[in-house]
């Protein structure tokens, strides 16, 4: 069985409005000097059900609230239908670090398994997606 096209193209709608509005980035796990890292603890929180909150730069307060709803509202999507989205099959690719400033492209996969069906679906529409992170406080934020 696949999965209804229809959630498929949720999520990578949803995954292109991030790319495009993006503004998310660590935890206490992915603080420090590596942006590659950021940007991963950033995808596993936001797709896994965790707390993006805290992930989120600061500088943009209304960009940030908009994320953070545009999260929860797709986890509880994921919920009601029974859904469930691993970021195993991402890769990031560490490009330019100017200052406080740095890219990493995100590329690959998202598993997306409904009703125990699992389907891999492409992130960002096939393309590596750019994601710009800021360094605030000594740990790395993506900011879009």
């Amino acid at each position: 069985m696949r999965i209804p096209t229809k959630f498929a193209v949720l999520v990578t709608v949803f995954l292109m409005s991030f790319v495009l509005t993006a503004c998310g980035g660590n935890t206490p796990a992915a603080s420090g000097s590596d942006p590659t890292k950021a940007a991963k603890a950033f995808m596993d929180a936001a797709f896994t059900g965790g707390d993006v909150k805290p992930l989120i730069c600061t500088s943009n307060a209304a960009v940030a609230d908009s994320m953070v709803k545009g999260f929860d509202a797709m986890k509880t999507s994921l919920a009601a239908s029974g859904g469930k989205v691993t970021t195993d099959k991402l890769t990031y690719t560490a490009g330019a670090v100017n200052g406080d400033t740095a890219t990493v492209s995100v590329g690959g996969k998202l598993t997306v398994t409904v009703n125990g069906t699992a389907q891999d679906v492409d992130f960002a529409g096939g393309q590596a997606a750019p994601v710009t992170l800021k360094n605030e406080g000594g740990n790395w934020k993506v900011c879009g």
